[in-house]
């Protein structure tokens, strides 16, 4: 848990392509380095839409920049005007006199982004601001491409701004852009004493979504994989086993799609399994998904230690960085805990951290290399 805790206090959150992530690369780089690794950074380019948004007012001594996070299928685009509270956006809150030209202040809840942000475009907004109910940021999505800019904002930030209209006018200028941004793979080898060019792939993302401690995602994960290299460390396999912890997966996948995609067939092929760690240490029980023959090995070696471990086959519409391996055709075992009710929240933290589901997921996954020996 020392290493969670670290992790967690120091280097939260660590959200994609961002100077926090780039910290935490840093970091965990000079962890594997400090066990004898031959370790690197692996920077990759990512496309990713951003949002800004720049106040002024009589209020403000300065122009004041807040944190946003634009609502999937914005409208690009900048937009400049006066900010105007519509509370929930239903067509009573509506001004007569409609919103030309205006940037609608929107209360998150209620009614769905799509109803909110088409009323305010339909009434003349230009821009359309959506600020949470709860504490901390969220990411929202529309059904549809808006015709105007539409991001979110904390529930702090969003009351902030209310407290400035009291006040009097505010102006604001709200940019949504695809912006190209640099987010990076932490790799970590240790060579295997028979060189014929097969490894295995430990590890798991390390990034996190916006304003959140990210202690279970995926702190857990990035722990319990330090975990493991510290249990082998000086040990050698066959096989290279090589540590990774990927960057923007919270993006879609982005960082081990990178590193998949440089791969020739042949390096392909030389990948005997993949073991992902990701979300596991919050919930009663540890599961694991993906690969039959993994699956059973891993569940037979619980059985034999009178520990279960329950086979999942699905994860509805969400998905983690075994899933780009597996559609490379490569062996890939995913282990995961019961419990992600959690997970993109502030309510992401330590307290509801199960260090024992951390522990047997380090030891499975060593096990699962031992079986790959004589396999």
């Amino acid at each position: 848990m020392e290493f969670l805790e670290a992790l967690t206090a120091d280097y939260s959150p660590r959200e994609s392509a961002t100077e926090q992530e780039l910290e935490a690369a840093q970091f965990l780089a000079s962890e594997f380095e400090a066990l004898g690794y031959d370790t690197s950074i692996v920077p990759f380019t990512v496309e990713r839409i951003d949002s800004e948004i720049e106040l002024s007012s009589v209020a403000l001594a300065t122009t004041t920049t807040y944190r946003t996070i634009p609502l999937s299928r914005s409208a690009q685009g900048l937009a400049r005007g006066i900010v105007t509270p519509v509370g929930l956006a239903y067509s009573d809150d509506i001004p007569d006199e409609g919103l030309g030209g205006k940037i609608a202040l929107i209360q998150r809840g209620t009614i769905p982004f799509e109803e909110k942000v088409t009323r305010v475009a339909d009434a003349g907004a230009i821009a359309a601001i959506i600020y949470n109910g709860t504490d901390g940021m969220f990411r929202g999505a529309l059904a549809t491409l808006s015709t105007i800019p539409a991001v979110s904002m904390s529930k702090k930030d969003g009351e902030a701004l209310l407290a400035l209209l009291a006040q009097g006018d505010l102006s604001a200028s709200v940019a949504v852009e695809n912006r190209v941004m640099l987010s990076r793979n932490v790799v970590a080898e240790m060579k295997g004493t028979i060189d014929d060019g097969r490894s295995v792939v430990v590890g798991g993302h390390y990034d996190t979504v916006a304003d959140v401690p990210g202690a279970n995602d995926n702190g857990s994960g990035t722990a319990t994989t330090m975990t493991v290299a510290r249990a082998i460390a000086g040990n050698p396999y066959p096989f290279t086993v090589r540590f990774m912890l990927f960057g923007s997966e919270e993006e879609g996948l982005l960082g081990s799609f990178d590193y998949v995609r440089g791969l020739t067939e042949s390096q392909r092929a030389d990948i005997i399994a993949m073991i992902n760690y990701d979300a596991l240490a919050t919930g009663d029980e540890l599961k694991v998904l993906g690969d039959g023959e993994l699956a059973a090995t891993v569940m037979l070696a619980g059985d034999a230690m009178d520990y279960t471990i329950l086979r999942q086959y699905t994860l509805g519409n969400a998905s983690s960085d075994h899933a780009v391996f597996l559609e490379a055709g490569i062996p890939a075992l995913f282990f995961l805990a019961e419990d992600i009710s959690r997970i993109h929240t502030p309510e992401d933290r330590l307290e509801f951290i199960r260090p024992e589901l951390m522990g047997a997921s380090a030891f499975f996954g060593i096990a699962l290399l031992g079986s790959l020996v004589d396999g």
